[in-house]
């Protein structure tokens, strides 16, 4: 069962993939996805009104050990852990020593099925028969790329609703992307291109100035070191979304993800619908990014970033 299959399972709640580093022993970004977990679970339970049917509030012990960092810090610690010895326990004669494990973890306060907590690879802390804090982890070998990969993206559909959370409710609303195409990028009403379904995006002007989206997006772990390398090594950055005529005049493009790390784009399809955008939506047309020297720089330091930003699972 992957990751994604068991989300749609699970009770609806707060979500996050993470990484390890150095076989894995260490998880990158560890800080930053307890503190995605914690936010994304306020902004559920008080924007979102998430709440166990017939609640007008959650008991304040169990509203405490989904939103507080500390308390969030040392359970996700903890079912990271015990869920990667299991997974190594059932495992290990079918992986490489250079493998590297991909954990998505649930944390979730709406009462669920305490069986599905026993689905291979995961590992659940909690009974799941009532409206109480529970953590769920999925582990997975992290899926390598091939050499020499074209990666083609089609720009199509809106962005999401909540983008300040991490809402499991996302993986059963969004589209999948189209065969042949790594993902879609979503618009606004503006047309402006905010991000991926699974992924931050960037476009590299001709000039060299790195273009992100920073309103209206899904935040990432890796975006976050994409931004660090670029202010640490003087690339020029743009907080702001690209538009499609951006494209006309742009050098490059990529992707960040817990999987992909940075992923350059080599080809970008405009397939924007009327239902996407408020009015006309651009014209369909296709741009391509051979080889984008500001891209392979950022790639080789992000690779650099992620060894000095992690905790040990050891």
């Amino acid at each position: 069962l992957d990751a994604t299959s068991l989300l749609k399972l699970l009770p609806r709640g707060a979500y996050t993939t993470c990484r390890t580093i150095g076989r894995g022993t260490a998880v990158y970004q560890f800080e930053y996805h307890v503190e995605r977990l914690a936010a994304s679970s306020l902004s559920m339970i008080e924007e979102g009104g998430v709440l166990p049917e017939g609640s007008t509030a959650l008991d304040p012990g169990v509203y405490d050990a989904v939103t507080n960092v500390d308390k969030v810090r040392a359970e996700t610690l903890s079912c990271i852990k015990k869920a990667v010895a299991e997974f190594r326990r059932r495992y290990s004669d079918r992986m490489f020593p250079c493998d590297e494990f991909r954990i998505t973890l649930l944390q979730t306060w709406l009462p669920g099925d305490a069986d599905e907590e026993k689905k291979t690879n995961v590992d659940g802390d909690g009974d799941g028969a009532a409206a109480r804090a529970n953590m769920y982890c999925h582990v997975g070998i992290l899926p390598k790329r091939r050499d020499g990969e074209h990666i083609k993206v089609e720009v199509h559909g809106h962005g999401r609703k909540n983008a300040a959370a991490k809402d499991s409710q996302w993986i059963n609303e969004r589209e999948n992307s189209a065969a042949g195409c790594e993902e879609y990028i979503l618009v606004n009403d503006s047309g402006e291109m905010l991000e991926g379904t699974q992924t931050n995006f960037f476009l590299v002007t001709n000039g060299g100035c790195v273009l992100t989206a920073d309103d209206g997006i899904l935040k990432g772990s890796v975006r976050d070191s994409v931004l660090r390398v670029c202010t640490e090594n003087g690339i020029p950055l743009q907080l702001r979304a690209p538009t499609v005529a951006d494209l006309e005049n742009a050098s490059g493009a990529f992707l960040s993800s817990t999987s992909r790390l940075v992923l350059p784009i080599h080809e970008v399809v405009v397939n924007v619908s009327e239902g996407d955008v408020a009015g006309n939506p651009p014209n369909p047309a296709t741009y391509h990014f051979p080889n984008c020297q500001v891209t392979k720089g950022i790639q080789e330091l992000v690779l650099e970033d992620v060894k000095t930003h992690c905790v040990s699972l050891e």
